[in-house]
């Protein structure tokens, strides 16, 4: 019911990321000729070496700190955990859940900005 309450717009990038309908190198990686073990599935946009899925994308990535500080609750990425990223993901607070939504549509524009200025 909470998605109900989201902008059609917002709600679209809510349940990709819970339904892994995303371009993320975890998802994509699986996929064609070239197929990445998922070990090796790295985060193209930083230098941690770490596999580029969700928990990296919205809690851990430098490269989305910025958006990350402006728009989710600075506990859940302050000594992150899974535990933290779960209850973030499975939120029903409308206020978290607006503001994740509008952190993952700004860092997934900015992801794309970066992969064609590269």
């Amino acid at each position: 019911m909470y998605l109900n309450k989201l902008p059609f717009d917002l709600r679209t990038y809510i349940c990709k990321i819970r339904l892994s309908a995303h371009n993320l190198h975890i998802q994509t990686g699986r996929y064609g000729r070239n197929r990445i073990p998922r070990p090796e599935r790295y985060c193209m946009y930083c230098t941690s070496r770490d596999v580029e899925d969700e928990y990296h994308f919205i809690i851990k990535c430098p490269c989305f700190q910025s958006f990350r500080r402006k728009y989710i609750p600075r506990n859940y990425f302050v000594n992150p955990s899974m535990f933290k990223f779960v209850q973030l993901i499975k939120s029903e607070d409308i206020d978290i859940i607006t503001n994740l939504a509008h952190f993952l549509k700004d860092a997934f524009a900015h992801r794309i900005s970066l992969t064609h200025t590269t």
